[in-house]
């Protein structure tokens, strides 16, 4: 059984889609990475094909009847067109078990120029058993063609959903001295994961957090070019700097309204 926290809405809203005949034949799943999107789809697949522990080896071993995975591989900057042109022999070759197919690419934000405008085409004259299902990392961007011809899904867990998967799958993770900067619902137990690390590492101080003095440290310690961290997650910590300032303002805001309209009464 795939162990899968969250998405449950959205988990009953494709069952529902499939159920009624009304599943889109391109949906984009779009959300930060580390939240769960490709879990989620292997569990929605799983289910509709039943043996979930032979779908998981066959899925591996990319071998399965009715379902095609494509990501970067590891030792590559992008998905290339030859991972496209195994997926378009995929899709001609007839399956004798069941009509549908299932395409899955996650990561699709590596697909360079030559494997985007292949692709483009298959969704352009794919039949109605066949299903694409993209998967992005929302801090990245994709083929502007290639999206207008998905139905977007935008994936998030909520900070309950975030604090039982750090609490009960990562034991590790103490959630209650999670500085409060970042209990927003835009982070992925990934990242928080990776900060926990990270701090360790250069045996940084929790206590007291300030997102201030912790980019005051990186700076007076010149960390920044020596933690490949800070450079692949940099955005998510001036986005958490960032929401401190603003939710600062928004205060304000309300101080300065407050004392207008206790002059304006009198």
């Amino acid at each position: 059984m795939i162990d899968l926290i969250g998405h449950s809405n959205l988990l009953n809203f494709f069952n529902l889609l499939k159920k009624n005949n009304k599943f889109p034949n391109k949906i984009l799943l779009s959300g930060k990475e580390g939240i769960g999107k490709f879990l989620f789809i292997k569990k929605f697949l799983f289910e509709i094909h039943n043996n979930l522990e032979n779908n998981e080896i066959l899925l591996n071993a990319n071998t399965h009847p009715n379902i095609f995975y494509i990501n970067k591989q590891n030792e590559k900057k992008n998905i290339e067109i030859s991972q496209i042109r195994e997926m378009i022999n995929f899709i001609n070759h007839s399956s004798f078990n069941n009509p549908y197919k299932y395409i899955i690419i996650d990561n699709i934000e590596y697909l360079n120029e030559s494997s985007s405008n292949a692709l483009l085409k298959s969704l352009e004259d794919s039949g109605q058993n066949c299903f694409f299902i993209l998967i992005l990392n929302s801090e990245r961007k994709i083929h502007k063609t290639i999206k207008s011809r998905c139905v977007e899904f935008k994936m998030y867990l909520t900070e309950n959903e975030r604090k039982l998967i750090l609490e009960n799958i990562f034991d590790k993770i103490n959630y209650s001295i999670l500085p409060n900067e970042f209990k927003n619902v835009y982070l992925s137990p990934k990242f928080i994961i990776l900060f926990y690390n990270f701090v360790n590492e250069i045996k940084y101080d929790l206590n007291n957090f300030n997102i201030n003095n912790f980019f005051n440290y990186i700076i007076d310690n010149k960390l920044f070019n020596k933690f490949s961290f800070l450079k692949e997650n940099l955005n998510d910590l001036v986005e958490i700097f960032f929401i401190k300032i603003y939710i600062l303002l928004l205060i304000i805001q309300l101080i300065i309204v407050n004392i207008f309209i206790k002059n304006f009464r009198t």
